[in-house]
């Protein structure tokens, strides 16, 4: 599964937001999810998704007794952020979803 998301950063946070300051939100919106657990990397890696270059954080979560991989990658542009989050099925590792995008 991955999801592509936009965000207007003058619309929902500070303009001069970094991907840094931006997976701490994420990192608070998803501690009050119920029925969840979910176990974020502590430090931010860089990587290439084709030819940008994105910020990627690894996270591993469990949600009613089914544990998965989540990996955020983003890329603030201008005023927006793009986030890519893949969720990986069992038999893929992160390296074969980013392989996907060369």
């Amino acid at each position: 599964n991955i999801s592509v998301v936009y965000e207007n950063l003058q619309k929902t946070f500070a303009t001069n937001i970094t991907e840094e300051q931006y997976i701490e939100a994420v990192k608070q919106q998803a501690s009050g999810v119920s029925g969840m657990t979910i176990s974020f990397s502590d430090k931010l890696e860089n990587v290439k998704l084709g030819k940008t270059e994105f910020k990627k954080c690894v996270c591993e979560t469990e949600a009613y007794g089914v544990k998965m991989t989540q990996v955020y990658y983003l890329h603030k542009f201008d005023v927006y952020m793009a986030s890519v989050i893949v969720t990986l099925p069992d038999g893929y590792s992160v390296a074969d979803i980013e392989a996907m995008f060369r």
